[in-house]
């Protein structure tokens, strides 16, 4: 049977004191910040940025308890019509720079940068059961689904270039082998279920997955230059952490996260 036990007087450290009222109050965090005060940060970033600028964030983060940044991903093309729409946003990361300038052209910017590059790769599932080697291989009869990213998305726009530059779009579309996807994390996904036979995406996106493997690299004279803007936007706050995080993606540190993901400088940087 359970006993009642006696009124007990406790006399808790300060610390604890101090600790069970922030919690109960609700005024505070374990990083010592009130939630009210928080300066929060919004990035529309390109789909194949997702880890990369997740953790450069997380080292900003670090070094300043007061700021959250929040991250979305998708196609270029679709977050720059979510930032033409007047979607609430500080920054915008685009995997080309067309995008950007609409967004600039439109005086939605306050400051852009040229930020990364990346190349372009042909893949297939792990194992390579079609045997592809080259992107010739692609109009082989064996193989039934060519996934490439939608026409309107930066790694879309550049993988067409590129098959049409080695003369096979016409005929990877003619045949309907061609399967698009709404990004190009999308497209790789159909190349690691074994939904299409083969697929180009951006090495950094291969890089990251274990179901997928490298078979070619394509010729960066077969497609315009991969280069990725970030673009500081205009906005009715206008808080000094969104300056803090645009030039913070700029730092030696940043640097240093984004060549261990494969990305390297664009061509304008040394």
């Amino acid at each position: 049977m359970l006993r009642e036990l006696p009124p007990q007087k406790w006399s808790w450290p300060l610390s604890l004191v101090c600790l069970a009222t922030m919690l109960s109050l609700g005024c505070g965090s374990a990083r010592g910040v009130a939630p009210d005060q928080f300066e929060k940060v919004t990035v529309l970033a390109a789909a194949s940025t997702a880890e990369a600028i997740e953790e450069v964030a997380g080292l900003l983060e670090q070094r300043d308890s007061r700021v959250r940044i929040e991250i979305s991903t998708g196609s270029s093309n679709g977050l720059a019509q979510q930032v033409l729409s007047g979607a609430p946003a500080d920054l915008f990361i685009s995997a080309n720079k067309e995008w950007a300038d609409v967004v600039v052209e439109e005086g939605m910017a306050r400051e852009t940068v040229e930020l990364l590059s990346n190349r372009l790769v042909l893949i297939a599932p792990r194992g390579n059961p079609a045997k592809v080697g080259a992107p010739a291989d692609l109009v082989a009869p064996r193989l039934s689904r060519v996934a490439i990213a939608g026409d309107n998305v930066p790694a879309g726009v550049y993988g067409e270039q590129a098959l049409r530059s080695l003369m096979l779009f016409d005929e990877l579309r003619e045949s309907g082998r061609l399967v698009r996807g709404s990004n190009v994390r999308i497209t790789m996904a159909y190349v690691e279920r074994g939904e299409a036979d083969a697929g180009i995406v951006y090495a950094t996106d291969a890089r990251i997955s274990d179901r997928v493997e490298v078979v070619a690299s394509f010729d960066a004279r077969t497609h315009d230059s991969i280069v990725y803007s970030a673009v500081l936007l205009k906005s009715e706050s206008e808080r000094a952490a969104s300056t803090d995080f645009f030039q913070f993606l700029q730092s030696a540190a940043a640097r240093a996260v984004f060549d261990r993901y494969g990305f390297a400088p664009p061509a304008s940087q040394p």
